[in-house]
């Protein structure tokens, strides 16, 4: 999939990406038509693309129709323009609109999806042929099964899979954020980046069970103002700082 929000990244040619990065990508299709071409011939896989919208519609129309033109086997929209961020609400109907240009060729609608609700919604009121999840999937890897969090098992099964496939702490550290989003207070997150090497966070997890801890304070039916949980963190703090100081000299 050739990724027009990342080009930047992956092509430096000067023709193609300067000082302006995306915009000039955006200004330029027949540029982006001629690289999902010669890929096409070239490398004999199927090529995707996934872009954004523009401010102006006809521009918009015009950009996809050039890229649609290279013969892609799908295209995926980001529903905001090169300038929004994560925080700009999705703008569904683009999607809608661009399939409606494309009805031979599948569209994947992309932003603002965070639940199978999110996703079915989109599916129904777009016409598009698929959906894509991108922070939604990494607060909840299972979102397409229905969960509405990520399942304890799936966040322990994450942990042995990074531990043993060489990731790196802060990237562990960053997903299991993103993983147990609202499930955590500020002292767990402030605690989870105080580790400084995988086998910290690893032990640190496995010896006091942290993500049953971080689960059960979410659901058990207990203020968070509660005496009682405070007094229960407080006691895994200390237990936690205790573990670390005898274990700091092994890693």
């Amino acid at each position: 999939e050739l990724n027009t929000g990342q080009l930047r990244l992956l092509v430096r040619a000067k023709y193609l990406v300067d000082a302006q990065g995306l915009n000039k990508i955006y200004g330029k299709p027949f540029l982006v038509h001629e690289l999902v071409r010669t890929t096409r011939n070239q490398a004999a896989v199927p090529v995707a693309v996934k872009c954004r919208i523009l401010d102006d519609e006809r521009a918009t129309a015009d950009w996809v129709q050039q890229v649609a033109a290279a013969g892609p086997v799908y295209m995926t929209v980001h529903c905001r323009t090169p300038s929004q961020r994560s925080s700009h609400p999705a703008h569904w109907q683009s999607a809608a609109a661009i399939k409606a240009m494309l009805p031979n060729m599948p569209v994947v609608l992309n932003g603002d999806v965070f639940t199978l609700e999110d996703a079915q919604r989109a599916y129904a009121e777009t016409a598009c042929d698929g959906v894509m999840a991108a922070r939604g999937l990494m607060e909840n890897p299972a979102l397409f099964q229905g969960f509405a969090a990520s399942p304890l098992e799936c966040v322990r099964e994450y942990v042995q899979l990074a531990a043993t496939s060489g990731e790196r702490v802060g990237t562990m550290t960053r997903t299991l954020m993103y993983m147990l989003h609202g499930r955590l207070t500020v002292c767990d997150r402030q605690l989870l980046c105080t580790m400084r090497s995988v086998p910290a966070l690893v032990a640190l997890l496995e010896a006091y069970d942290l993500l049953q801890y971080f689960v059960l304070a979410k659901e058990e039916v207990i203020s968070v103002r509660s005496p009682l949980l405070k007094v229960t963190r407080m006691h895994q703090v200390l237990k936690m700082m205790l573990y670390l100081l005898s274990t700091y000299n092994s890693y």
